[in-house]
């Protein structure tokens, strides 16, 4: 077994600093040879780039750099997160692109012209909120009564379904064929009965499954074309504003909730289409539109009504109304309910 000695003996400064540099220069030797000429016996290791010690100079450089980098990533602006619409056809029907702030959100009474205007938007409002809230009726709420006499809700979809085969039968040319023995009211009676035996899901989905046919249909022939009616033909856009009126009556009928501004603004057009309406079929209701009441003249006689109590006068649905000092001015005007 070899054992190292140790000297006890302390060198001089000057033989220190002289066998100092002498190691110096041996190791700065051996460290300038060549790989080749290194002992085969001592390990390599491969320099680690990631982890390499930058010399002095390079290092300021480093530091910069790095430095530069952080402040550059730390002003790189977030990407922003946009919310897209879910991706669905587009409509077919032409539309009138105005700036956002010009464009109403439904025909005011006063700027609404049924043979310019586009029916569409206000078409689907209407479908879309009798939708949703036939969606969320209980079979109580099913039977109830509606405000058409001897009508229950289930009833009053029924009615729209008939409708709806009318709608149907202008498209496929069929008119002929609907059995209208007994008028208007025996259509609608006859549509009503036939359907009593439905089950409420099913009048719904009869009426759902119409009613989408025939929207579809009209996407096709769009809002400019012209469609057969019982009258002849007619211009689209007319029809799907006497279609409109139609459902936002019966919306009435079995109470679909609004909001204070959506009924605001469901009132305004059905206020001007119903004045163009009566003008059409030749009964002519001297009123105009002033703010959000009506002046009706009658009789020699001025009477302001508000919006809602003018619609339940122009639609003759007193019963659609709260207060009995309304109906009671309303009846007194002539509507029989």
């Amino acid at each position: 077994m070899c054992c190292a000695v140790l000297s006890t003996s302390v060198p001089s400064m000057s033989s220190r600093s002289t066998s100092g540099r002498i190691l110096g220069i041996i190791e700065l030797t051996r460290w300038r040879k060549s790989p080749h000429q290194r002992s085969p016996n001592r390990l390599r290791r491969p320099p680690n780039r990631s982890t390499r010690t930058p010399s002095s100079g390079s290092l300021r450089n480093w530091s910069r750099a790095s430095l530069k980098a952080q402040r550059w990533r730390q002003r790189r602006p977030r990407r922003r997160r946009m919310l897209r619409s879910p991706p669905g056809p587009r409509s077919k029907v032409p539309t009138t692109r105005l700036p956002q702030r010009q464009r109403p959100h439904t025909p005011s009474a006063k700027a609404l012209d049924p043979k310019r205007a586009n029916p569409f938007p206000v078409y689907d409002r209407e479908i879309r909120r009798l939708r949703e809230h036939l969606h969320g009726l209980t079979a109580r709420g099913w039977s109830a009564r509606s405000h058409c006499r001897g009508w229950s809700v289930k009833d009053v979809v029924a009615h729209l379904s008939t409708d709806e085969v009318y709608n149907q039968a202008c498209l496929d040319g069929t008119i002929s064929e609907l059995p209208f023995s007994g008028g208007l009211g025996g259509w609608n009676g006859r549509g009503v009965r036939i359907r009593r035996g439905f089950s409420p899901v099913e009048t719904l989905q009869e009426w759902e499954a119409r009613q989408e046919r025939v929207r579809r249909d009209w996407g096709k022939i769009g809002v400019s074309g012209t469609i057969p009616t019982s009258v002849g033909r007619y211009p689209l856009s007319l029809q799907v504003w006497h279609l409109a009126r139609e459902y936002a009556i019966h919306a009435d009928d079995i109470e679909v909730p609004l909001s204070t501004s959506e009924r605001r603004a469901q009132l305004r057009w059905r206020v001007a289409f119903g004045l163009f309406a009566a003008r059409e079929e030749g009964d002519p209701v001297d009123a105009r539109l002033e703010g959000d009441h009506v002046r009706l003249r009658q009789d020699g006689r001025d009477h302001e009504l508000d919006l809602e109590t003018f619609i339940a006068y122009l639609t003759n649905r007193p019963q659609q109304l709260r207060h009995a000092a309304k109906r009671r001015l309303v009846k007194e005007l002539g509507a029989t309910g």
